[in-house]
């Protein structure tokens, strides 16, 4: 019998009950150690009779033999440093995303990880969902010589508890919890080569530290490319991308985020407007990507991609953040 890969989580919300423990629960591969939470009081609901351990402190953590993986699901100003520290106690990473808010500390955490020999991850979920598999065929599968448009949106409604959103120390805003999605999305469909700002522009409302929506225009004109991005985090909610050319289109609804149990559906156009909608099924992005993951122990390709999917990521939002 294989030895279990044993992994803790840093940080508890209701994002991690709700997604990351019924995929780690669900995966025969894992065996959840433990939680590291601030407060104690934040964990109440975890059964006490369980083999959870509860950490207040990282080193306790970090220093457990029983802990290969850390998933790190904190505020977003946090995550350089608690990869750093992970990191230098020899643990590898799954981060939520962005890894982090910064392209220098980006870089300096895979070239520490590659010095050990660790993987990191970074958890865009959607990116393993047949969904992204069907848009990013399509997109493959358009001439080289024809022309494409892509309208990208997401955007969620003001949250009650907004939490770290709200802070500029805490990278909150609407470009880095949301915006970065796109931006990842971007680059996996469309590479990140030759590819130009034409345009982009941050919105804050009156006195906030932080943005709450932007606008991004990126063109290629080699390849007759262009993409128009939207975002926000105080809006109705969208999340979709509708790829448009002159050999057909495709749309795709809740792209990046799903619900649990979410019947995922894809429409394709042909150059009439015939439209075909096809069911995709009910597959847990979360589970995917957390199998992913595991593969990249083993895989040093697979890895590799990662790490380049991550860095040019990181440039393209560093790069658009700069544009003049």
């Amino acid at each position: 019998m294989n030895k279990l890969i044993g992994v803790a989580i840093w940080g508890y919300s209701s994002h991690v009950k709700r997604r990351y423990l019924p995929a780690i629960k669900k995966n025969k591969r894992l065996n959840l150690v433990g939680i590291l939470s601030r407060k104690r009081s934040n964990v109440s609901d975890i059964d006490i009779s369980s083999k959870i351990t509860i950490w207040e402190d990282s080193k306790q953590m970090l220093d457990s033999p029983l802990v290969d993986i850390v998933i790190i699901a904190t505020p977003i100003g946090l995550h350089a440093s608690q990869c750093i520290e992970t990191i230098k106690a020899g643990k590898h990473v799954l981060c939520e995303k962005p890894l982090t808010c910064n392209l220098e500390d980006t870089k300096k955490i895979l070239e520490m990880a590659n010095n050990n020999a660790l993987i990191v991850g970074e958890g865009f979920m959607y990116l393993y969902h047949p969904m992204f598999n069907a848009v990013r065929k399509f997109v493959n599968s358009v001439s080289a010589k024809s022309s494409m448009s892509c309208n990208i949106k997401f955007g969620i409604p003001k949250l009650e508890q907004p939490g770290f959103r709200n802070y500029q120390d805490l990278c909150g805003g609407a470009f880095w919890d949301v915006g970065s999605y796109i931006f990842s999305a971007i680059i996996e469909l469309f590479g990140l080569l030759n590819l130009k700002i034409d345009s982009f522009s941050l919105i804050k409302e009156p006195k906030a530290e932080v943005d709450n929506a932007g606008i991004a225009i990126l063109s290629n004109e080699s390849k007759n490319l262009r993409i128009y991005a939207e975002w926000s985090i105080n809006s109705s909610y969208r999340n979709e991308i509708d790829i448009w050319t002159d050999q057909g289109s495709i749309f795709a609804d809740r792209f990046f985020s799903k619900p649990e149990n979410y019947d995922a559906e894809i429409s394709y156009c042909d150059i009439f407007g015939s439209k075909r909608t096809f069911i995709l099924g009910k597959d847990e992005q979360f589970s995917l990507m957390l199998d992913n993951f595991l593969t990249m122990l083993t895989d040093d390709e697979k890895s590799l991609n990662e790490q380049r999917r991550i860095i040019q990521t990181a440039q393209l939002m560093n790069d658009v953040l700069n544009v003049k």
